[in-house]
């Protein structure tokens, strides 16, 4: 089958000479002096309002899933609800507990009907994260 021959080329070139000697290039991280990884606690962490509050969730306390997004992404309005996880009602998204919490733009779109797109995921409760440039 096609798909078992592009993964099993996908681990071939995984385990490469070329890779590994790529690998062994990058430090090593050890972060078992400051972080117990053995231990289950939730973290007290305070966000901002700027980025946590009822109008505004960019982030989510107990975790967040940002979606990038191209201008070609926004061009299929009804199928990128539906890769977003939101539900929709006459055409309109609907935020779910299966939605991304947030979408990422290299920067707000310049056609008219791409920054609609942008504007009903915003009224519907998704983040929207731009560079300020």
């Amino acid at each position: 089958l096609e798909p078992c021959r592009a993964l099993a080329a996908l681990g071939v070139e995984a385990v490469s000479p070329e890779v590994r000697e790529k690998a062994a290039l990058v430090p090593a991280f050890d972060d078992s002096k400051t972080r117990l990884i053995t231990s289950l606690i939730k973290r007290d962490v305070h966000l901002s309002p700027a980025v946590n509050s009822d109008t505004v969730g960019i982030l989510h306390r107990d975790g967040s899933v940002l979606t990038k997004l191209t201008k070609d992404d926004l061009r299929d309005e009804q199928g990128l609800y539906k890769q977003l996880g939101c539900m929709t009602a006459v055409g309109m998204p609907i935020r779910d507990v299966a939605t991304s919490d947030s979408i990422v733009l290299d920067a707000l779109p310049t056609e008219s009907k791409l920054r609609r797109v942008v504007k009903r995921l915003a009224s519907a409760g998704l983040g929207v994260v731009v560079p300020a440039s």
